[in-house]
């Protein structure tokens, strides 16, 4: 009897075992693990405004002698040959071509073809918890983890349980922004890694 009840328990081990073996358990990140937070552009689009310190380019098409380079300065404002003074600063490319479209037309030839395309942009800056801070040059895709690279990796001083923080060129208040590893930075945009002690 004994026998019995021991081989009917035995079973009834193996199968309960067989049941907690097919039990899926949920698979647990890392406290590190870089989540993209918000789906973003990867590089700046022809709506993305340009500011001092990124360097253009104006082709006029079959006209060389008014196309050119320009570096924007702190007022925003180029010279272009025929067309004169065009707000650069602030603007898209759109806009930059359609003024300068625009003043062509207006005398000087029939049906103007423009491009204009940026360079070079102006640098992102890296302060707090890395080895290097300072200015970057800006490279279309870069994410918060390739800024962090550039400037010398996390700093001792670095708190790494704590998320970077973007403080985006095109926000009006220049307010922090949290933000995650992944995260794609625009030309101008400041990431700060928070840290023991600010290193700028």
């Amino acid at each position: 009897m004994k026998s019995k009840i021991l081989r009917r328990l035995a079973v009834l081990a193996v199968l309960v075992l067989g049941l907690a073996a097919c039990v899926q358990r949920p698979s647990v990140l890392p406290n590190s693990a870089p989540v993209l937070t918000v789906e973003q552009p990867a590089r700046p689009g022809r709506q993305f405004p340009v500011q001092n310190g990124d360097q253009i380019q104006v082709i006029v098409f079959n006209q060389p002698d008014l196309s050119g380079e320009y570096i924007i300065p702190v007022d925003g404002i180029i010279s272009v040959p025929l067309v004169g003074t065009v707000t650069a600063g602030g603007s898209t490319v759109q806009q930059i071509e359609a003024e300068i479209i625009q003043v062509l037309k207006g005398g000087y030839l029939q049906d103007p073809k423009v491009s204009v395309s940026v360079i070079r942009y102006r640098p992102v800056s890296v302060i707090g918890g890395v080895n290097s801070p300072g200015n970057l040059e800006y490279q279309p895709g870069m994410r918060v983890i390739d800024a962090i690279a550039a400037a010398g990796d996390y700093s001792a001083e670095a708190i790494l349980t704590k998320q970077p923080f973007v403080i985006r060129a095109t926000s009006a208040n220049r307010a922090k922004e949290i933000a995650s590893v992944n995260d794609f930075i625009y030309p101008g945009d400041i990431i700060e890694i928070p840290a023991n002690r600010i290193r700028r």
